[in-house]
């Protein structure tokens, strides 16, 4: 068994959370610049994956924020809620992917995924609450809340010209 002194795991979560907007924000602009060099470098034709690669660097990049707090949830003896809370994101994949790849096709796989990696960091920010509650204070629900409106805004932006059309 895992085993981690809770006021450790306050200390990273509290850190995580002060630095992961900024973490994200970097990602995005910097994978929305690079993503179309790399493809060119490797060959043109792929160059209509970039607003793929660049919605699903979105949703890899929560993924990472979810992997460590499933982390301290195990650590604290909470597996079964984390496979309840993974097991909600998998249906809420599912169901959007019912809806937008008909609609937008393979962006609209990857939209489904990285909405369903925030709708996953959403319910362990809420669990997360209960259990370990220091960690739920103003600051960390405003860096959330930033995170969140960052993902969502960058993917609108980035999907754009596919979704509105």
């Amino acid at each position: 068994a895992v085993y981690a002194d809770k006021s450790l795991l306050i200390t990273m979560l509290t850190k995580i959370n002060r630095y992961f907007p900024y973490m994200l924000f970097f990602v995005v602009v910097f994978f929305s610049f690079i993503t179309p060099i790399l493809i060119d470098f490797i060959s043109i034709e792929y160059l209509n994956t970039v607003p793929i690669v660049n919605v699903l660097v979105i949703g890899l990049f929560l993924n990472i924020q979810i992997q460590i707090i499933n982390g301290a949830l195990y650590a604290n003896g909470k597996e079964k809620n984390i496979l309840t809370i993974v097991s909600a994101g998998v249906i809420t994949n599912l169901l959007l992917n019912i809806y937008f790849i008909p609609a937008y096709g393979i962006i609209g796989a990857a939209l489904a995924t990285s909405l369903s990696y925030m709708f996953i960091l959403a319910l362990q920010y809420l669990y997360l609450s209960r259990v370990m509650p220091e960690i739920v204070n103003i600051k960390n629900v405003l860096a959330s809340f930033f995170i969140f409106t960052i993902s969502i805004c960058t993917i609108l932006y980035l999907t754009g010209d596919i979704l509105w059309t």
